[in-house]
């Protein structure tokens, strides 16, 4: 694990190839229903609507095809549940988007 100073936040990389993740995801893998719950952070104090704000306000989820599959809003909301029951079975990419930015993680759908 490494820290980097930028001039703003630090960035810790717990990986060179992978930045660590704002959000847990559960269960992965599914059989339908996820939750997405940010993670505690200590910046999880700043104010709202900034860089550091890491509630969700929108999730997408695509297929490897990198077709939209689904997208749902939310009025920065801390954690939220998806039921992905609808969808075949396989690898899908979620795209959690906050304030400050947006990040992928991938879930496999059984």
């Amino acid at each position: 694990t490494s820290t980097y100073q930028f001039g703003f936040a630090p960035i810790t990389c717990a990986s060179p190839t992978q930045a660590p993740s704002n959000y847990n995801i559960s269960p992965n893998p599914t059989t339908g229903i996820i939750r997405i719950t940010k993670k505690s952070t200590r910046l999880s104090s700043a104010p709202a609507k900034t860089s550091y704000d890491f509630r969700i306000v929108k999730v997408e989820v695509y297929d490897f095809n990198n077709t939209l599959r689904m997208t749902n809003t939310y009025d920065y909301a801390s954690g939220v549940s998806l039921n992905l029951g609808n969808l075949h079975s396989g690898n899908y990419i979620i795209v959690i988007s906050n304030p400050g930015g947006k990040e992928t993680q991938q879930v496999i759908l059984r």
